[in-house]
């Protein structure tokens, strides 16, 4: 699977609360830090073959405000990740 990305569109600041589920899957890569992702366990090559719980991530609070700058790292590097950042989705912190 690709990188899912969650854009919101708000007129105004609020906090919202995200959970994603992925049935039979694991979640390997997110930004901002999450608040708890499942499985905890190390993964390796080989676990990746056997029975997995599904996978999670949750952010309790996420802050998305319209008069938020939107300041994402970057490396100075080409990123497959800078062009899911091209949008005019509301900032969140």
């Amino acid at each position: 699977m690709e990188t899912p990305v969650l854009y919101f569109y708000d007129s105004r600041e609020e906090s919202v609360s995200v959970k994603v589920r992925f049935v039979k899957g694991v979640i390997t890569e997110w930004y901002p830090q999450a608040s708890r992702v499942e499985p905890t366990a190390t993964l390796y090559d080989a676990s990746l073959n056997g029975k997995q719980p599904d996978g999670t991530i949750a952010w309790d609070t996420v802050t998305v405000a319209p008069s938020l700058r939107a300041d994402f790292p970057t490396d100075g590097c080409d990123n497959h990740y800078y062009a899911a950042r091209q949008t005019a989705s509301t900032p969140s912190l």
